[in-house]
């Protein structure tokens, strides 16, 4: 695993970011065995974004919500909140790569010598009271614990949701054979991205062609 410093949405962690697949760009197909045709589509279409990222040419902005604003807000109170419970501190990093593949991941802390990641929600109270009633790791989360696990190699996952004046909501999530399974999806992944990456190495201008070639 490759680790960055750099601080999370600066110029440096976006350009890290760039033709490697992250949480943002995976979805429920990562935790399943077999993929539907529907599945595939989606495949493709995350792998043709992430080509052309690479590309040069024009991109969209991403959208950002007032909720995903605020949850930026209050990352660090919440980090805190729970450095008070578990009573340790939290490594920050900005972002992590696997050694081999084009994939990463931005953890929002690492413990126990990395061993341990967690990853911070500050939803609405709405959202909120939905976590701690059901008291599991919400299902629209599941992919991003999970291949944070894989790309990693942590061992567990601490699910942290933070609304005050609402307690705090804490889960740990263990690696299982989904986390195999996660692992295996993003070799099979990675190998299709590579396969579309030379299907377009004839089009791009001589100065992209080292943009393709998975970082290292």
């Amino acid at each position: 695993m490759i680790v960055y410093d750099f601080p999370q949405r600066s110029d440096e962690w976006l350009d890290a970011k760039k033709g490697v697949f992250s949480a943002s760009s995976i979805g429920k197909w990562i935790l399943k065995p077999k993929w539907t045709a529907t599945d595939i589509r989606s495949i493709k279409d995350a792998i043709y974004t992430k080509l052309a990222e690479v590309s040069g040419g024009p991109m969209l902005l991403q959208f950002q919500s007032k909720e995903m604003e605020r949850g930026i807000r209050m990352e660090p109170y919440a980090r805190a909140e729970y450095e008070s419970i578990v009573g340790c501190d939290v490594e920050e990093v900005g972002f992590c790569k696997m050694d081999d593949l084009p994939v990463g991941c931005s953890p929002d802390g690492f413990l126990c010598d990395r061993t341990m990641l967690i990853e911070i929600k500050c939803p609405t109270a709405k959202k909120h009271i939905q976590y701690v009633i059901e008291g599991k790791l919400p299902e629209q989360y599941q992919p991003q614990v999970e291949m944070q696990m894989a790309v990693t190699g942590a061992s567990s996952c601490d699910f942290f949701s933070f609304c005050p004046p609402i307690k705090p909501f804490l889960i740990n999530v263990q690696r299982s054979e989904t986390t195999e399974t996660v692992e295996k999806n993003l070799k099979t992944l990675s190998d299709m991205y590579e396969n579309h990456r030379q299907t377009m190495a004839k089009h791009w201008k001589k100065s992209l062609t080292d943009e393709l070639r998975p970082k290292s």
